[in-house]
């Protein structure tokens, strides 16, 4: 049988969703990673926030990603961490270190809490203590459901 047989393609506003088409057994599909990408964060005082991406479907986060786009200045590291609704992720600290440089990249693997249910989110918190500098983040994640 040939293989855009076996297939269903489904576009949504997410991406193409491919699962075997209906009938078809004992086909196994490897899990896509997908990536929101763009997400703001500031190590300004008064934009410092926890910033929450809602997912309209099952998601596991299986990387956290960052590139520098404003020096980051002061005498301090600054830190975005992540979480899903229960709590902060182990392994999901991305530490953006004093005076790097734009472009300079940073990134983190979540082991715990880095699931998140239908209609729920992962959120990332920045942090610094004497301010100065921004961070373009990205999630990379696969649908569970």
């Amino acid at each position: 049988m040939p293989l855009n047989e076996m297939l269903e393609f489904k576009k949504d506003g997410y991406g193409t969703l491919i699962t075997a088409a209906p009938g078809i057994t004992g086909v196994s599909l490897p899990a896509w990673a997908e990536v929101v990408t763009n997400i703001p964060m500031s190590f300004v005082t008064a934009d410092q926030m926890q910033m929450r991406i809602y997912f309209p479907f099952a998601v596991t986060i299986t990387k956290i990603r960052g590139i520098v786009t404003s020096v980051v200045s002061g005498t301090a590291d600054g830190t975005i961490t992540c979480g899903n609704s229960t709590g902060a992720s182990t392994g999901g600290v991305l530490t953006i270190t004093l005076s790097s440089a734009v472009a300079a990249k940073f990134s983190a693997t979540p082991t715990t809490n880095n699931t998140v249910a239908a209609d729920s989110y992962y959120y990332l918190t920045s942090l610094k203590t004497l301010t100065g500098g921004l961070v373009d983040c990205a999630l990379e994640y696969t649908r569970t459901a």
